[in-house]
């Protein structure tokens, strides 16, 4: 699995944790709802910008939302 999975995957999973809605973060980090979905999606990857804005948005520092992709990541490889 390479990292663009893990990043769509761990922004769903903590949005739905947080119960905040794709238009609703969409909405606050002023990026297009259709952008937020494809990146869930993987469809595109994330500028860091981009990522700053969404762990702000799911309040959280940007370190804190790449750990959690890291993590996601070393789960998914000991799966493997």
């Amino acid at each position: 699995m390479n990292h663009k999975i893990q990043i769509g995957e761990v922004l769903k999973k903590i949005r739905k944790a947080k119960r905040i809605t794709q238009w609703k973060l969409a909405h606050d980090i002023s990026i297009n709802p259709t952008s937020l979905s494809k990146l869930e999606r993987n469809i595109c990857e994330p500028s860091l910008e981009t990522i700053f804005l969404i762990a702000s948005g799911l309040d959280m520092k940007a370190s804190e939302f790449v750990k959690e992709i890291e993590e996601n990541l070393e789960l998914s490889r000991k799966h493997e």
